[in-house]
């Protein structure tokens, strides 16, 4: 027997956006309303390395306040002084640990991860040095309100 929740077969709206930049050397944080339950179909972004320090870690994950969990890593380090394209999916296979082709790394967020009551999603970086840059920010999402509507 499987239960459903009543919100996976209700109406959902297909949210997209291509937000500014964030600040050289921060993560990208994308604020969701209170009692929101969400699906990420698709993240894009590139990231720009300084040359000073090797080794960054790409994720995207949720957030919960300051809590953040269902990390979704990128297929492997980032080296210092490069610029690489990320495209994270749901449902995407994620490629193997081969050199990356032409400065894409594929991902994925998963297949049918619904999330109830975060209050953000990121683009997280691990190792993240100040002349970092996170820039071209694409995502779509499937998103339902769940909670009171506001009065």
């Amino acid at each position: 027997m499987t239960i459903r929740h009543p919100y996976d077969r209700a109406t959902f709206g297909l949210a997209y956006d291509h937000p500014a930049n964030p600040a050289p050397g921060t993560d990208f944080v994308h604020v969701l309303p209170l009692m929101s339950r969400i699906e990420l179909v698709a993240v894009y972004f590139t990231l720009a390395t300084d040359a000073n320090v090797a080794n960054r870690l790409a994720m995207v994950r949720y957030v919960n306040g300051i809590i953040p969990n269902l990390p979704f890593w990128g297929p492997r380090f980032q080296i210092n002084g490069t610029t690489i394209e990320y495209v994270f999916c749901n449902g995407m296979t994620r490629e193997p640990g081969i050199a990356p082709v032409a400065g894409f790394y594929q991902n994925c967020l998963g297949t049918d991860v619904i999330v109830d009551n975060v209050t953000s999603f990121e683009i997280h970086i691990d190792g993240m040095q100040v002349g970092d840059q996170i820039s071209n920010i694409y995502f779509w999402y499937k998103f339902w309100f769940t909670g009171q509507p506001p009065v």
